[in-house]
């Protein structure tokens, strides 16, 4: 990708790191954050770029389309902004039982209202 779009750049994520037999990488297009209480939910949304091939496809040598699904992933950030000051260290949290992110009806609907213009934007609307 990179030989043919030399001054292209993007941020790109694969999904699966540890799987040894599946490619599934993404396009990171936007990230939004809702900080509270010492922790950041952030929503990632992010284009497909390719998926199920096997992993010998490398970073360098993949034709990326313009028009893969559009996919969102949610996960939050030890940290957030307090009084106009960054707090915390902003990493992920250490692996435990509850992991996942919990969102309060506030966060969840900034999110949602997220998705929605993005997906307007994105059609053009």
């Amino acid at each position: 990708m990179r030989k043919q779009y030399p001054n292209a750049n993007s941020i790109i994520v694969d999904v699966k790191p540890a799987a040894k037999n599946e490619f599934f990488v993404c396009e990171l297009l936007d990230v939004y954050g809702y900080s509270s209480d010492e922790w950041t939910p952030l929503l990632w949304r992010m284009r497909v770029l390719e998926i199920g091939k096997p992993k010998d496809n490398h970073l360098e040598d993949f034709d990326a389309p313009n028009d893969g699904d559009i996919i969102f992933e949610f996960l939050y950030a030890v940290g957030s902004v307090s009084e106009g000051r960054i707090v915390g260290t902003w990493n992920p949290p250490k692996p435990s039982p509850t992991n996942g992110v919990l969102l309060w009806p506030k966060p969840l609907k900034y999110f949602v209202d997220c998705i929605t213009s993005g997906t307007k934007a994105a059609r053009g609307a």
